[in-house]
């Protein structure tokens, strides 16, 4: 699964699945397509940068490691995660980030959010 992160607002903004015996490379052209991101700056890391791809982003990529890809696997158990059988994956990993988002999107005061 291919996701776009915004930084800024601490939302997923969109996932791409990764056609099966293929990797990342072929998926994030796909998603890259999907958003409207001209004028605005795009982070990788090193399996995107292919020279088609890295032609319309600049890195910014650790933020994106420690807001999105921590949650997900130290809150949300992403890592350790079994499910892997038909749609199942893509599914549960659209949950995760859409749960993320309503949790970040929260404004409430509350002890131990996430923000």
């Amino acid at each position: 699964m291919v996701s776009a992160f915004s930084t800024e607002l601490g939302l997923v903004l969109g996932q791409e699945k990764v056609a099966g015996k293929s990797n990342e490379i072929t998926a994030i052209p796909e998603l890259l397509e999907a958003l409207h991101i001209k004028g605005l700056l795009v982070s990788i890391d090193a399996m995107g940068c292919q020279r088609e791809i890295a032609a319309r982003i600049v890195r910014a990529h650790w933020a994106i490691e420690n807001r999105l890809h921590w949650m997900l696997a130290v809150c949300f158990g992403e890592d350790d995660c079994m499910i892997r059988k038909d749609h199942a994956p893509q599914n549960l990993s659209l949950l995760k980030k859409i749960a993320l988002n309503l949790i970040r999107a929260d404004k409430t005061d509350t002890p131990g959010g996430l923000g």
